[in-house]
């Protein structure tokens, strides 16, 4: 998934304290909290593929893209996401994969994050997990947490493969 700008959908209704139109790729689920001056959508600065990756700039206690897939007990998951940026100490950038049960209870999880300070070329972010007994689904997040003024992340070409 190269988080292309025409696949991308407006927030409804918005985070007023943003003061901007957020937007999200179709078929992620976003998750926000805190945010101030925060920019959250395609940007053309140097996208790893295609023409466009997602932006998440601006000060945000948490700023998240999550989607879930079905997945059997036993089947192994590979996530695989590429991400660069300015990222704080005390901050985080990272991709995460957790399996979970019929009652949605997080049964395992596997996460990869993007190093504090500048990563200006693009680093793979890989989270690899076996689904463990009861597992009825995988959720995988691309995560900003303890986002400063001055921050930014970009991520694209999103993969899932189960094998």
């Amino acid at each position: 998934e190269n988080f292309e700008a025409e696949n991308f959908a407006a927030f409804a209704p918005g985070d007023w304290r943003a003061r901007k139109t957020l937007t999200f790729p179709s078929g992620w689920r976003p998750i926000l909290s805190a945010a101030e001056n925060l920019e959250f959508g395609p940007s053309e600065n140097a996208p790893h593929g295609g023409k466009t990756a997602l932006r998440v700039t601006g000060r945000a206690e948490r700023a998240e893209l999550v989607r879930t897939f079905s997945c059997p007990a036993g089947e192994k998951v590979l996530a695989q996401v590429y991400a660069r940026g300015r990222v704080s100490c005390g901050s985080i950038s990272m991709l995460e994969l957790e399996f979970f049960d019929a009652a949605g209870k997080t049964l395992s999880r596997t996460s990869d994050v993007l190093f504090v300070g500048e990563t200006k070329n693009w680093r793979r972010l890989i989270a690899l997990g076996e689904a463990p007994a009861g597992t009825r689904g995988v959720r995988v997040r691309l995560y900003v947490g303890l986002q400063a003024e001055g921050d930014e992340t970009f991520f694209d070409d999103f993969s899932l493969t189960h094998f």
